[in-house]
């Protein structure tokens, strides 16, 4: 059994301590995990909760990693979980994920609204390739859908192609031939995300 002699702010960052056990740096802890455990000089660890305290540490580091990935921007609980895999905290992933969820900073539904929103408003992206972007960051099939329907209506789709089409024709597909004229705008509409049937429709109305 050991004994805590030594409870010390770290230097760089004042909300962590350095745990000193039997007059030996033993490990470091952020404030929570100090105050959950008790960590006070004098206190005797069993070496089974020293492992205990630990592990809670560890996650609270994995928990700090994901509200910090979190800060950026909206994410999708894919994008976090295959973020806290790539920094080491896979085996904490799952703990992760339920305190996020429980604390509402994930939310699969409202993250497929933002971004088919953001990607129509300001890349132009149609249907197709929103829906692809969403099933790459691990949207399910009903969230999309549901994001989809409330981002489109009946005619913003066509709008948005046509307008895209326009700027192409008037200006750096301006001076090709015809032929090629049709075929670059078309190949370009379908990048961005349109369907056969309203890049037709589009290039019907502005060629």
């Amino acid at each position: 059994m050991a004994v805590i002699t030594k409870v010390e702010v770290q230097k760089h960052n004042d909300r962590r301590y350095s745990i000193y056990l039997d007059g030996e740096y033993s490990f470091g802890v952020g404030e929570d995990v100090l105050v959950k455990y008790s960590l006070l000089k004098g206190t005797e660890l069993e070496e089974s909760f020293v492992e205990e305290v630990l592990l809670a540490e560890e996650k609270a580091k994995a928990i700090s990693v994901a509200l910090r990935y979190l800060g950026y921007r909206m994410r999708s609980k894919k994008e976090v979980e295959d973020k806290l895999r790539e920094k080491g905290y896979a085996e904490f992933t799952e703990a992760v994920m339920e305190y996020l969820e429980e604390n509402r900073y994930l939310d699969d539904l409202e993250f497929a609204v933002c971004f088919a929103r953001d990607k129509f408003g300001l890349n132009g992206f149609g249907k197709h390739r929103i829906r692809m972007e969403l099933v790459k960051k691990g949207i399910d099939n009903r969230d999309i859908e549901t994001a989809i329907e409330e981002v489109f209506d009946s005619e913003s789709e066509k709008e948005a192609a046509k307008e895209l089409a326009v700027k192409k024709l008037n200006g750096s597909y301006r001076n090709d031939s015809e032929e090629n004229r049709y075929r670059k705008t078309s190949s370009y509409l379908y990048r961005k995300g349109y369907s056969s049937d309203i890049i037709n429709a589009v290039l019907r109305e502005v060629l």
